[in-house]
Protein backbone atom coordinates (compact mmCIF):
# COMPACT_ATOMS: atom_id res chain seq x y z
CA UNK A 1 0.00 0.00 0.00
CA UNK A 2 1.53 3.45 -1.18
CA UNK A 3 -0.15 6.98 -0.48
CA UNK A 4 0.75 10.34 -1.21
CA UNK A 5 -0.83 13.38 0.41
CA UNK A 6 -1.43 16.61 -1.28
CA UNK A 7 -2.88 20.08 -0.16
CA UNK A 8 -5.37 22.03 -2.37
CA UNK A 9 -7.39 24.69 -2.60
CA UNK A 10 -5.24 27.13 -1.09
CA UNK A 11 -4.89 24.64 2.01
CA UNK A 12 -8.53 24.36 3.05
CA UNK A 13 -8.72 20.56 1.21
CA UNK A 14 -6.39 17.39 1.68
CA UNK A 15 -6.30 15.56 -0.97
CA UNK A 16 -5.00 11.50 0.21
CA UNK A 17 -4.28 9.46 -2.82
CA UNK A 18 -3.43 5.74 -1.93
CA UNK A 19 -2.68 2.54 -4.58
CA UNK A 20 -3.96 -0.57 -3.29
CA UNK A 21 -3.30 -3.89 -5.20
CA UNK A 22 -7.38 -5.01 -3.93
CA UNK A 23 -10.10 -3.58 -2.41
CA UNK A 24 -9.53 -5.98 0.18
CA UNK A 25 -6.85 -4.01 1.88
CA UNK A 26 -9.69 -1.85 2.94
CA UNK A 27 -11.12 -4.39 5.71
CA UNK A 28 -10.34 -6.26 8.69
CA UNK A 29 -10.90 -9.72 6.39
CA UNK A 30 -10.81 -11.45 10.43
CA UNK A 31 -13.84 -9.45 10.66
CA UNK A 32 -16.79 -11.76 9.85
CA UNK A 33 -19.27 -9.55 9.96
CA UNK A 34 -21.59 -8.49 7.13
CA UNK A 35 -19.93 -6.35 4.68
CA UNK A 36 -21.44 -3.36 5.85
CA UNK A 37 -20.50 -3.83 9.50
CA UNK A 38 -16.95 -4.86 8.60
CA UNK A 39 -14.24 -2.66 10.80
CA UNK A 40 -11.81 -0.83 8.28
CA UNK A 41 -8.10 -2.70 8.39
CA UNK A 42 -5.70 -1.14 10.89
CA UNK A 43 -2.96 -0.11 8.19
CA UNK A 44 -5.77 1.55 6.20
CA UNK A 45 -6.93 3.67 8.72
CA UNK A 46 -3.55 4.30 10.22
CA UNK A 47 -2.55 5.51 6.61
CA UNK A 48 -5.28 7.65 5.93
CA UNK A 49 -4.76 9.21 10.56
CA UNK A 50 -1.24 9.69 9.54
CA UNK A 51 -2.06 11.70 6.60
CA UNK A 52 -4.12 13.89 8.29
CA UNK A 53 -2.58 14.82 10.91
CA UNK A 54 0.13 15.91 9.12
CA UNK A 55 -1.91 18.60 7.90
CA UNK A 56 -3.70 19.85 10.83
CA UNK A 57 -5.00 23.05 9.80
CA UNK A 58 -7.31 21.48 6.79
CA UNK A 59 -10.63 21.38 7.04
CA UNK A 60 -11.86 19.48 4.36
CA UNK A 61 -10.45 15.74 3.06
CA UNK A 62 -10.93 13.89 -0.17
CA UNK A 63 -9.72 10.60 -0.26
CA UNK A 64 -8.69 8.93 -3.81
CA UNK A 65 -8.25 5.20 -3.94
CA UNK A 66 -6.42 3.59 -6.49
CA UNK A 67 -7.03 -0.07 -7.17
CA UNK A 68 -7.00 -2.60 -9.77
CA UNK A 69 -10.46 -2.62 -11.80
CA UNK A 70 -10.54 -6.56 -11.14
CA UNK A 71 -10.57 -6.81 -7.80
CA UNK A 72 -14.02 -4.58 -7.20
CA UNK A 73 -15.83 -8.01 -7.36
CA UNK A 74 -17.47 -7.85 -4.47
CA UNK A 75 -17.70 -4.19 -3.18
CA UNK A 76 -19.16 -1.14 -5.20
CA UNK A 77 -17.67 2.31 -4.85
CA UNK A 78 -20.73 3.35 -3.14
CA UNK A 79 -20.45 0.26 -0.57
CA UNK A 80 -17.01 1.41 0.08
CA UNK A 81 -17.21 4.95 0.75
CA UNK A 82 -20.62 4.22 3.19
CA UNK A 83 -18.15 1.94 4.96
CA UNK A 84 -15.32 4.27 5.40
CA UNK A 85 -17.91 7.03 6.45
CA UNK A 86 -19.25 4.75 8.97
CA UNK A 87 -16.19 3.71 10.29
CA UNK A 88 -14.91 7.44 11.60
CA UNK A 89 -18.36 8.83 12.44
CA UNK A 90 -18.43 5.80 14.69
CA UNK A 91 -14.46 6.50 16.12
CA UNK A 92 -15.61 10.41 16.25
CA UNK A 93 -18.87 9.65 18.31
CA UNK A 94 -16.70 6.88 20.59
CA UNK A 95 -13.95 9.33 21.06
CA UNK A 96 -16.16 12.76 21.70
CA UNK A 97 -17.85 10.38 24.31
CA UNK A 98 -14.77 9.40 26.22
CA UNK A 99 -13.61 13.19 25.80
CA UNK A 100 -16.86 14.07 27.71
CA UNK A 101 -16.27 11.44 30.24
CA UNK A 102 -12.84 13.02 31.59
CA UNK A 103 -13.85 16.52 31.29
CA UNK A 104 -16.78 15.42 33.66
CA UNK A 105 -14.26 13.24 35.99
CA UNK A 106 -12.28 16.25 36.62
CA UNK A 107 -14.53 18.60 37.33
CA UNK A 108 -15.72 16.74 39.89
CA UNK A 109 -12.15 16.22 41.26
CA UNK A 110 -11.41 19.83 40.96
CA UNK A 111 -15.11 20.62 43.28
CA UNK A 112 -14.27 17.82 46.16
CA UNK A 113 -10.21 19.52 45.67
CA UNK A 114 -11.09 22.60 45.96
CA UNK A 115 -13.16 21.54 49.21
CA UNK A 116 -10.98 19.92 50.50
CA UNK A 117 -8.72 22.93 50.26
CA UNK A 118 -10.85 24.83 51.41
CA UNK A 119 -11.89 22.85 54.52
CA UNK A 120 -7.71 22.75 55.15
CA UNK A 121 -7.43 26.23 55.08
CA UNK A 122 -10.40 26.37 57.60
CA UNK A 123 -8.86 24.49 59.80
CA UNK A 124 -5.44 26.13 59.63
CA UNK A 125 -7.18 29.60 60.23
CA UNK A 126 -8.34 28.34 63.23
CA UNK A 127 -5.78 26.54 64.50
CA UNK A 128 -3.67 29.74 64.66
CA UNK A 129 -5.53 31.29 66.64
CA UNK A 130 -5.62 28.40 69.33
CA UNK A 131 -3.35 29.15 72.10
CA UNK A 132 -1.24 26.06 73.70
CA UNK A 133 -0.81 22.40 72.92
CA UNK A 134 -3.27 22.22 69.66
CA UNK A 135 -1.68 24.94 67.92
Amino acid sequence: MSFRAVRTNRGLTLEVRLSLKTADQIFDLRDPAPFREKDLDDDFARYLLVAIEEEPDCKYVRLFLNVPQGSLTHFSVADIEQAIREYFQFETTSLTGEIKSILNEGRWAMVFGSVFLFACQFVVYFIGKQEGFVA
